[in-house]
């Protein structure tokens, strides 16, 4: 749920889209964070939408979490949810859809935008479960965030996290690594 892994991780499927360079962390609160990742200026506009929307809302999705666990992306012609349950101390379950679609959910359009959200979100199950992995490993270290715009949301996370379990939040402090407090 950040902007910084959408190069690296979905070079295949987003990054010719919305690139991390281009993402930046929006306003967040007690209760929710969120991103906006701009659209590269080759990528052409995302239709159909809302005759009201800006022009930088044609060309961005925003992505909120609400914690701890539900994720929606407002894109100019759809709009993508996920619902994250544990299902254990290390696996989950994921609900995910589309919503907002025509009259018909079999257009080709819809059935285009379903295979490529299944595709990126295969290529975060992929990663996350190596990441699963290296996490046991006796040689993993935390390092510190990248800046707001990139992995601000992680940081707001771990800040709900140490609300909820009863510990003071403290203001960021970039030589943390997330799942740090300080």
């Amino acid at each position: 749920m950040e902007g910084y892994h959408l190069s690296p991780l979905h070079a295949k499927t987003l990054h010719s889209i919305t690139p991390t360079v281009l993402c930046e962390k929006l306003p967040d609160g007690p209760a929710f964070t969120g991103y906006r990742a701009n659209f590269h200026a080759d990528c052409p506009e995302r239709g159909p939408f809302h005759p009201d929307l800006t022009d930088q809302e044609r060309r961005s999705d925003v992505f909120y979490c609400i914690y701890p666990s539900f994720v929606v992306g407002f894109c100019p012609h759809f709009t993508l949810y996920m619902c994250i349950r544990p299902l254990s101390a290390d696996s989950v379950g994921v609900r995910w859809g589309v919503t907002g679609v025509p009259a018909n959910p079999q257009a080709e359009e819809v059935l285009q935008y379903v295979r490529f959200c299944k595709a990126f979100c295969d290529e975060d199950r992929a990663q996350l479960e190596r990441l699963q992995i290296g996490l046991h490993s006796p040689s993993h270290r935390l390092g510190p965030l990248a800046p707001d715009d990139y992995e601000g949301t992680v940081w707001d996370l771990v800040q709900y996290m140490a609300r909820r379990l009863g510990q003071a939040a403290n203001e960021r402090d970039p030589s943390i690594g997330a799942g740090e407090v300080q």
